[in-house]
């Protein structure tokens, strides 16, 4: 993959999320609840391109770049795991929620579930500010397509989570949403997690690509 067709695969990758916001716009009734809902069309093909993006890296990279790169592995399984609600389908409250640390109603099985999550997740994010944050930043710097892509998936998960709900939370300051603006800002939420992981494919494609490169005698 040449810097072009990696600049022309991110471009791409915005374009198709176009088609895929539209349906907000026409969309009413039963047919918007199975194409945008908890568990539709999109949530549900968002979660598989997460887990396909996380067996790419493995047939792809192979068990030597998995070896190397574990956490780029675990980045794609925690994102998938993360839209499937996996931190609440099985404890009493999510693991993010205060509530979860706090009340006794928690068994300590669970709690301990929640440890172990919150540990792999602390050094999945370590390892990658660890070993690339400071060629990231170089990169980012020198205006790398690679590295404005990664700060656009930063910006894209940022943006996603800020949407999330933002009508309960511009309440608590006393601003009130219309009704269609509030459903189509949960278009765009939905949307923006859905091209999350296409971007990625492209970011760790490039990057198997010159691993596998540098292996070479």
């Amino acid at each position: 993959m040449t810097v072009r067709s990696e600049l022309r695969a991110y471009f791409y990758c915005l374009a198709v999320m176009i088609p895929v916001f539209l349906p907000t716009f026409f969309l009413e009734g039963q047919p918007r609840i199975y194409y945008w809902n908890e568990d539709g069309i999109v949530e549900g093909s968002t979660v598989l391109l997460h887990f396909l993006c996380a067996s790419f890296i493995v047939i792809k990279g192979g068990w030597a770049y998995v070896r190397q790169y574990p956490y780029f592995l675990l980045v794609m399984l925690l994102m998938g795991l993360r839209e499937l609600d996996f931190d609440k389908r099985f404890t009493l409250y999510g693991i993010f929620k205060l509530r979860f640390w706090t009340t006794y109603e928690v068994p300590m099985g669970e709690r301990l579930f929640g440890v172990a999550v919150i540990l792999v997740l602390v050094y999945t994010l370590a390892s990658l500010v660890r070993n690339h944050g400071r060629e990231y930043w170089e990169d980012l710097k020198q205006g790398q397509s690679r590295a404005l892509a990664i700060a656009l998936v930063i910006g894209t998960v940022i943006l996603s989570k800020s949407l999330d709900g933002i009508a309960r939370k511009l309440l608590v300051f006393g601003v009130h949403l219309q009704t269609i603006l509030v459903k189509h800002l949960a278009a765009l939420e939905e949307t923006l997690e859905w091209g999350t992981p296409l971007l990625l494919l492209v970011v760790f494609s490039r990057h198997i690509q010159e691993w596998k490169l540098k292996q070479i005698p």
